[in-house]
C-alpha cells in the first residue's frame, strides 16, 4: 500500500486496521492509507466557563477528608490540580466569553452505520470516489474563501485536499487550505461528545436512562424534576434545559453553553422538555464527567468541599485532558483551544479584503461546540467509531446510532446518512463543518472557513455529491 507522508503527521501510526494516517494536505487530495495501534485509555480534561458559585465552608474534618493527599489513587495530574489552590480564571487562560451577536447552526449528525460496500446491490451501478470528491469541489470552487475535506472508504483515508485560503493577506500571510489544518469544527462537536460521555457512562455501570442528578455539581440548587433528567434526554435535546434557561432569564436564542449558563437551569423548576436544539444539552458535560470520574474511583469525593469556588476551573481541566487523551487514543489531535501557529481565520463570501475572525480559546464551553480539528481528523475519528472497537463496543455503538445520540440523520437517494454539521461566526467571519457515514463503507467530512455562497448546508453538499457518485459498473 502506498502512503504519502505527512508535514504534520495526525494519525499515530501503529497496528490497527481500517483506520487513517495524515498526508500532507493538497489541492487535489491524495490517496493514503494506514494501519495503527489505539491506546485504550484517555485522560481527562474539560471546558467550562463563567463566574463560581459561593463557597461552603468546609469543617476541618471535610477539609482533610478531601484533600488530594488522602487519596493517592488519584491521578498525578488530578491530584495536582486538586492541590493548586490558586487556579487562574478562565478568561486569564485564554478562555474567552461567547460573543453576543454569535450565531451558532445545528447542522445534520454522524454515527456509525452498519454492514455494507463500495457496490450497492440493489443496483448496476457502482460508488467512484472520484466523482464524489470531484463533484464536492465542483460545488465549492468559486463559492468559499477555502475548503478542505477527507474522504474514507472502509476505514482508509481514500481523498483529502484543500482548496482555496486559510488565511488571506487581510490578516498577514496568505496560508493555503488543507485538509490537515485546525479549525473549529462547531457543532459537529457534540457526537465527539456523546462518545466520550458514552465511554464513561460504560465503565462506571450508568445506563443512558438514568437521572443525571448525582452528577451535577454539590453547591447547585436543584429545580424540580431536574434531577431526573437523563442522559438520553441530554443527547436527544428533550431535557428541558434550555425553555428553563429562557424561562428563568428571558433570553431566547443566546449561546447557553457557560457554566454559569447551566447553573441557572439547573436551578429553575423543569418545565417543557419538548425537542429543542441547545449547545447547553451537551456542554453540561464537560461540568458532569470530572464529577463522574473522580466520585466513583474515590469514594465520597464531593468536589463542593472544600473547592466550590473552583468548580469552573476544575472541570475545564480535567475535561480537556480527558478529551486529549480520547484524541491521541485514535491518533487525532485534538483541543478545545487553538494550536495551529497558521490558524484558520473565518471570512464572508464574496471575500472584500477585509480582515477575518480568528476564533480563540473555547475552553469556557466547549461540548456542544468548541473542539479544534482538521477535516482528516474529522474522518479518522468517525471512521475509527465506525470500523473499530476501540471507542464504543458495538452494542453501545449500536445505541448511539438507533437512538441518534448526538446525532441526526439525512436523507438521500442512497438510503440514510448518518452525521452532523454546524455553523460558527460573527459579523466578520464565519465557518460550516459537516461529518456523514454513508450505507456503503464510505465517511466524509468538509470544513468551509467562510459562509454566504451559493450552495446550501454543508451537510446537503457532502450529501449531494455521494448520490451523483455512481456510474454505471464496467
Amino acid at each position: 500500500m502506498s502512503r504519502t507522508t505527512p508535514s504534520r503527521v495526525r494519525y499515530a501510526t501503529v497496528a490497527l486496521a481500517l483506520t487513517f494516517i495524515a498526508s500532507t494536505a493538497c489541492a487535489t487530495g491524495s490517496v493514503g492509507d494506514a494501519v495503527r495501534d489505539v491506546a485504550n485509555a484517555p485522560s481527562d480534561a474539560a471546558p467550562s466557563g463563567d463566574r463560581q458559585p459561593e463557597r461552603r465552608a468546609p469543617s476541618q474534618h471535610q477539609t482533610q477528608q478531601k484533600r488530594p493527599s488522602q487519596h493517592p489513587e488519584l491521578p498525578t495530574r488530578y491530584a495536582q490540580l486538586l492541590a493548586d489552590t490558586d487556579l487562574a480564571p478562565l478568561d486569564e487562560r485564554g478562555a474567552v466569553a461567547e460573543p453576543e451577536q454569535l450565531t451558532i447552526g445545528d447542522g445534520q449528525a454522524v454515527a456509525p452505520a452498519g454492514p455494507g460496500s463500495l457496490k450497492d446491490p440493489s443496483t448496476t451501478e457502482v460508488f467512484d470516489v472520484d466523482v464524489f470528491e470531484q463533484n464536492i469541489k465542483d460545488t465549492l470552487t468559486d463559492e468559499t474563501v477555502g475548503f478542505a475535506y477527507a474522504i474514507g472508504e472502509s476505514g482508509q483515508l481514500a481523498r483529502q485536499g484543500g482548496v482555496g485560503l486559510a488565511r488571506t493577506s487581510a490578516d498577514g500571510e496568505p496560508v493555503p487550505q488543507s485538509a490537515t489544518k485546525d479549525i473549529t469544527v462547531a457543532s459537529v462537536s457534540k457526537p465527539i461528545t456523546t462518545v466520550a460521555a458514552l465511554r464513561v457512562l460504560t465503565d462506571k455501570g450508568i445506563d443512558v436512562d438514568d437521572p443525571i442528578g448525582p452528577w451535577l455539581p454539590g453547591t447547585w440548587e436543584q429545580g424540580e424534576g431536574v434531577a431526573e433528567i437523563t442522559f438520553e434526554q441530554l443527547m436527544t435535546h428533550t431535557s428541558g434545559l434550555r425553555q428553563n434557561y429562557e424561562t428563568a432569564t428571558g433570553k431566547g436564542g443566546k449561546v447557553t453553553a457557560a457554566y454559569e449558563n447551566i447553573k441557572i437551569a439547573v436551578e429553575q423548576d423543569l418545565g417543557s422538555t419538548s425537542p429543542y436544539y441547545a449547545n447547553m444539552n451537551f456542554g453540561i458535560f464537560r461540568i458532569m464527567l470530572p464529577k463522574m470520574l473522580l466520585d466513583t474511583e474515590v469514594p465520597g469525593y464531593d468536589f463542593s468541599v472544600p473547592l466550590a469556588d473552583q468548580w469552573d476551573e476544575l472541570t475545564a481541566e480535567i475535561f480537556n485532558d480527558h478529551m486529549a487523551g480520547l484524541f491521541a487514543s485514535v491518533g487525532v489531535t485534538g483541543s478545545c483551544a487553538p494550536s495551529d501557529p497558521d490558524q484558520t481565520v473565518l471570512y464572508r463570501f464574496p471575500h472584500d479584503g477585509a480582515s477575518g475572525w480568528q476564533t480563540e480559546s473555547y475552553v469556557a464551553g466547549c461540548g456542544g461546540y468548541g473542539y479544534y480539528l482538521s477535516a482528516n481528523d474529522l474522518t479518522a475519528f468517525f471512521s475509527h467509531l465506525r470500523y473499530t472497537d476501540e471507542l464504543l463496543s458495538p452494542a453501545t455503538r449500536d445505541l448511539m446510532r438507533d437512538g441518534k445520540l448526538g446525532l441526526q440523520t439525512v436523507s438521500g437517494e442512497r438510503g440514510t446518512y448518518y452525521g452532523h454539521g454546524g455553523a460558527w461566526g460573527i459579523s466578520t467571519g464565519a465557518m460550516t463543518s459537516c461529518v456523514l457515514s454513508f450505507p456503503i463503507h464510505v465517511d466524509a467530512s468538509l470544513v468551509i472557513n467562510s459562509s454566504g455562497g451559493d450552495y446550501g448546508s454543508t451537510c446537503g453538499v457532502l450529501a449531494k455529491a455521494f448520490d451523483n457518485a455512481w456510474v454505471p459498473e464496467g
